[in-house]
């Protein structure tokens, strides 16, 4: 501050010096009283804030402690805020104006300043007022030098120029009083101080006095999503707390208001839930007179998802087309490496959207909605959907990707078996079963010598590409020859196995490998042995059954004897009849069983080419016959009679046990039937065995002469000694197999027993093993000439056993063919024989009255032919032991016969007209059925009898064939005269059209059988002519026939083809007797004159003895004259 110099008249004389000095002492004062006066303020601040906390103190007290009323609470503060006004006045403010006003007034301050320094005061006062004049009128210079005296004296003294806050500091200790209350009162009750402050500043408003608690809602001002639900906590806090709280909810911009009074939980909170939120929402806590904020609930949409379409694009190595799956399905399950390429759509546009998967930290963001990804391994991913306001899809459904794995390929040899025998062809058809998901990459097959006889094996595996497959199966022939260039000799055994390898381009093709199977080649008698090991097997099941069924039929016979005896059935005889039915099924288990035996011994012989066309096919026949053993209709009369047991009905039982004995019977003489036959098949089939593997000993024969032969052998003399030992011992077996063949015959009817058991003495005399044994010796002491010249003599005599082994085969073969084809047309003639009779019987019983005492002389007749009916019946059983084709529709049709004729015996007897007739036309039916049958087998043996020698049919055979053809024609032409005689236009019964087709049936059986014989290259070629002419008259006559069309130009033709028939085979007679002229030793021949011809014979009783006589055994010169005098006998 510059110091205000007062000049007057003694100033203006003062010099500059007393001026400067001047200047500096108004200097210090005014700093000192500038000085003081902050001092002073500064005590008048800390008292005033003293003041004012203190009074704030005491008001903010009472506020908070009273609740003042708004009127006192209004005085207060201004009286509060007035005499904070005045306070400041006095203290502050005045203080502060004096200093101000006297700023200039130096004596005055110097007397403020030194007030407590007498002697400073008194020289600075006179210094000031020497400077102003007031004290000195002395001259200039003398006053100059007072001045500077005083000067020098006052400016040593102490002049306090800085502030001493030490009183501003000691008032300041009061004011701490009143502002440390307040702080501890903020502590302490900071919500009631801050609503005392309020208040007191508010003096105008009015508050009222607060509840005694307070709510706190949660959670205010909320977003919601469309849909969701709201949960309102209410919380209060208080000394005493509510206990109703209403909520008030409202829409905003509406007035309409709903409230909802709830009760505290068990934490004492207030809860209320709002649910599926549609429209926006404001809501309130209300409790007594505290209400809350009113809250407001915004209501938003959250992204939805609309639509999902996955798209899956298979690896390119499987050729598997995109698959699109069904539309919002999220759920993958695909080929691993597959391309997933997904598209979504949301109820917003503007939502970004992306994949949320489990197994990595990368979400896959779906640009435009759209994105791809690989299928690698099985996780689990989410659609997330943002809007633009942050708002996702609620609960987002977690989807399942499941990639399947691409399996690894499968390989398995179906056949051959895992152990197999191969043939000598050393060609094995393998099939391959190969699986792969999607293909193959390549396969192969490996094989290596695994054991052999006499050479090295292989340690490691060849190997042989195959053709990739099209099919999952493979058929591959393989030919061991050629691919594998080995020698292969019996014993030898190569092991193999296939391996794949699939076409897997994501994770590399892999392979997997069939098991290693063996390969073997067996020798002849190995094979042979196998076969017979199940031939025996079959053999002792046959026997043994035959067994079981003899128990049965005795067991049988128990029941029966016990239910004639009894009027009614027991439990014990339902408990026998029950171990009866069980017994009969096992011995049909046992059937089965047998049927598959045989079927294996059918695949042995078929797969190893064991036995010849011919034997194969006779061993199937045989097959059928063991198939036919089961008797469905025994099983059926069994229930039958337990049905009768258990309803006490007699004629019921009476007639089950008479099916049950016929069936039962039946039942055993098939096995018995097929057990002989069996044994028939077992010597041919070991014939023909033996046959092969002499063949086989003189190939190995023929193979070590070569050897010796030889300088430069391929084989060791131990090695080539060694094979013909192991030729000796085959040997040795070949012989005991033949006594085994001899054995065998003597079991059987009309087999070559003497001339096998000669061949036998033959072959053991030549002492062939002993002489291999001998080769042997001589090949190991090197003497390989004299083994030369053995071996090729052991090869002639291996040559002539097969010839003679084959002689007896063939011989023995054609003679059960020859009396087997003698007994089927004996047979087939008493059947037709039997047919006719039946159909006459049948005719007089129609045309009899019903009680007509004729129908006991019919029964009488019907019972002759019932008798004819049982021997053929016998001869059909007697003739299936030895002819396996004979079917059991044969014997059925016989059976079925015989008992017709009984059943119409019995009907006759008790004048039953009617039923009698009915028996009888069934009877004549089955004979008829059975005469085709048996037509039909004779055909066949025929055929087969021709194709066995080559096609090329004997003198004898052919002239045989005619002569029974003649016959047949004959019984022919008699069945037909009863139709010649029918007026022209009348109508045919039903039952002579029926005889006219079987009729016509039995002459295209004709037909076919000449056609046949025609074609022998042995005929004449007029001959050969004459039977064409022939068949085509007998086509033209089964036209006739067939259409019912009969008449006197078909009686002429039946005629003319009767006569040819004879002529051709008296001119085939005349040409064999021409051609062949044996010398005979003359013999005595005895021979049984004919008795005295009977004149009235009719023209069937004639026919019946020419068949009578042919059959005898005449010689064919006599047959002739017999059969021309029979044509003379019927010409008159």
């Amino acid at each position: 501050m510059k110091p205000l110099v007062i000049i007057n008249g003694t100033h203006g004389t003062m010099s500059e010096e007393s001026k400067r000095i001047l200047h500096g002492v108004q200097i210090r004062l005014q700093t000192c009283w500038g000085r003081l006066i902050t001092e002073r303020v500064a005590v008048g601040l800390i008292l005033l804030i003293t003041a004012l906390t203190g009074t704030l103190l005491v008001l903010l007290t009472a506020e908070m402690r009273l609740w003042l009323p708004t009127p006192w609470r209004g005085a207060l503060f201004w009286v509060w805020i007035g005499t904070g006004i005045a306070l400041l006045s006095w203290f502050v403010v005045r203080p502060w104006m004096t200093g101000w006003l006297g700023r200039t007034r130096y004596k005055t301050i110097a007397h403020s300043v030194t007030r407590n320094q007498p002697d400073l005061q008194s020289k600075l006062v006179s210094l000031l007022e020497l400077c102003n004049g007031e004290s000195s009128v002395a001259p200039r210079s003398l006053v100059d030098s007072a001045v500077k005296a005083l000067n020098s004296e006052v400016s040593n003294l102490p002049l306090i120029e800085k502030v001493n806050w030490r009183q501003p500091i000691a008032w300041s200790r009061y004011a701490a009083i009143p502002l440390g209350l307040i702080a501890v009162l903020t502590l302490a009750a900071p919500q009631g101080f801050r609503d005392a402050s309020i208040r007191l500043f508010s003096p105008g408003t009015t508050f009222e006095r607060p509840a005694p608690f307070a709510l706190a809602v949660t959670p205010g001002n909320i977003e919601v999503t469309r849909g969701d639900s709201l949960t309102i906590i209410v919380t209060a806090s208080g000394e005493t707390l509510p206990e109703i709280v209403t909520i008030e909810l409202g829409v905003p911009g509406e007035s309409s208001i709903r409230s909802q009074s709830i009760r505290p939980d068990a934490s004492g909170r207030f809860l209320h839930q709002e649910h599926n939120l549609r429209l926006p929402l404001r809501y309130r806590a209300v409790a007594g007179p505290v209400r809350s904020p009113w809250y407001d609930v915004t209501v938003i949409d959250r992204p939805i998802l609309r639509d999902l379409q996955i798209t899956l694009r298979p690896p390119a190595y499987t050729g598997l087309p995109a698959e699109q799956l069904p539309p919002g399905t999220g759920n993958i399950t695909a080929l691993q490496g597959t391309a997933a390429n997904i598209r979504v759509r949301s109820s917003d546009p503007d939502v970004t959207a992306w994949l949320s998967m489990d197994n990595t930290n990368q979400d896959l963001v779906l640009e435009d909605m759209a994105g791809a990804f690989t299928l690698h391994e099985e996780t689990t991913y989410r659609i997330i959907l943002q809007s633009p306001s942050g708002v996702q899809n609620l609960d987002p459904i977690t989807y399942s990707i499941t990639p399947l794995i691409d399996q690894y390929p499968s390989v398995e040899l179906i056949s051959p078996a895992p152990q197999t025998n191969m043939d000598f062809s050393l060609l094995v058809p393998l099939d391959i079963r190969v699986r792969d998901d999607f293909g193959f990459s390549r396969l192969t097959l490996s094989w290596r010598l695994s054991d052999s006889r006499f050479g090295d094996t292989m340690e490691t595996f060849e190997e042989i590409i195959l053709s990739l497959p099209g099919t999952s199966e493979i058929q591959f022939l393989w030919d061991l020859g050629m691919t594998t260039g080995l020698d292969i000799v019996p014993g030898d055994v190569i092991s193999y196995f296939v391996t794949v390898w699939d076409n897997d381009g994501y994770n590399g093709s892999k392979k997997s490998v069939s098991a290693t199977q063996l390969l073997r080649l067996p020798s002849i008698a190995e094979r042979y042995e196998a076969l017979e090991s199940t031939q025996d097997e079959t053999e002792s099941g046959l026997e043994s059954l035959m067994e079981e069924a003899e128990d049965v039929r005795e067991q049988f016979e128990e029941l029966r004897d016990e239910l004639r005896e009894k009027q009614d059935a027991d439990w014990d005889d339902q408990q026998s009849l029950e171990s009866l039915r069980q017994a009969q099924e096992e011995l049909q288990n046992r059937v089965d069983e047998l049927a598959n035996n045989m079927e294996q011994a059918a695949e042995q012989m078929e797969d190893h080419n064991l036995v010849s066309d011919e034997l194969l096919n006779l061993f199937q026949e045989l097959q059928n016959v063991t198939e036919e053993i089961s008797s469905p209709e025994l099983a059926e009369a069994l229930e039958q009679l337990q049905e009768a047991l258990t309803e006490f009905d007699p004629a019921l039982m009476q007639e089950s046990l008479e099916k049950i004995e016929f069936n039962e019977e039946m039942f055993r003489e098939r096995i018995e039937r097929t057990l002989e036959l069996f044994k028939n098949f077992q010597v041919q089939q070991q014939l023909e065995e033996t046959e092969r593997r002499a063949e086989d000993l003189q190939e190995v024969q023929d193979n070590l002469a070569e050897q010796t032969a030889e300088d430069t052998a391929t084989e060791t003399p131990e090695e080539l000694a060694e094979e013909q030992m192991q030729a000796a011992e085959e040997m040795s077996a070949l012989e005991a197999k033949m006594e085994e063949i001899a054995e065998r015959m003597r079991e059987l009817q009309r087999a070559p027993v003497q001339q096998m058991e000669q061949l036998n003495e033959q072959t053991q005399a030549q002492e062939l093993p002993e002489g291999m044994r001998e080769n042997a010796q001589q090949m190991q002491a090197g003497q390989m000439q004299q083994a030369n010249q053995g071996q090729q003599q052991m090869s002639q005599s291996m040559q002539q056993l097969q010839s003679d082994l084959q002689n007896v085969q063939t011989g023995m073969q054609g003679q059960q063919m020859q009396v087997n084809m003698a007994a089927l047309r004996l047979i087939l003639s008493n059947v037709l024989r039997l047919s006719n009779d039946q159909e006459d019987l049948r005719r007089n019983i129609a045309d009899a009255t019903r009680d007509s005492p004729l129908l006991r002389d019919f029964a009488r007749e019907q019972s002759v032919l019932a008798i004819g009916g049982t021997v053929v019946a016998d001869s059909i059983q007697s003739l299936g032991r030895t002819l396996p084709q004979l079917s059991r529709a044969v014997q059925e049709f016989a059976g079925n016969a015989l008992m017709s004729m009984e059943t119409s015996i019995e009907m006759l007897t008790e004048s039953n007209k009617l039923a009698a007739e009915s028996s009888a036309a069934e009877a004549m039916t089955n004979l008829n059925n059975l005469a085709l049958l048996l037509s039909d087998l004779l055909d066949q043996l025929m055929d087969a009898s021709s194709s066995s020698s080559g096609g090329a049919m004997s003198m004898e055979q052919m002239i045989q064939q005619l002569q029974e053809m003649a016959m047949q024609q004959d019984q022919l032409n008699q069945a037909l005269e009863e139709f010649f005689g029918q007026s022209p236009g009348e109508r045919m019964s039903a039952d002579m059209q029926e005889r006219l087709r079987q009729l016509a049936g039995q002459q295209e059986a004709m037909r076919r059988q000449l056609t046949e014989l025609a074609k022998e290259r042995d005929l004449a070629s007029q001959l050969a002519g004459d039977l064409e002419r022939i068949a085509e008259q007998m086509a033209e006559s089964i036209q006739e026939l067939q259409t019912g069309q009969v008449n006197r130009p078909t009686r002429q033709r039946q005629q003319q083809i009767l006569t040819r028939l004879l002529d051709a085979s008296r001119s085939l007679q005349e040409r064999g007797e021409e051609e062949r002229r044996e010398g005979r030793r003359a013999i005595e021949i005895e021979r049984v004159n004919p008795g005295e011809l009977q004149n009235n014979l009719t023209q069937d009783e004639l026919r019946r003895a020419l068949m009578d006589a042919l059959e005898s055994g005449y010689t064919k010169d006599y047959q002739a004259l017999i059969q021309r005098y029979f044509e003379l006998l019927r010409a008159q």
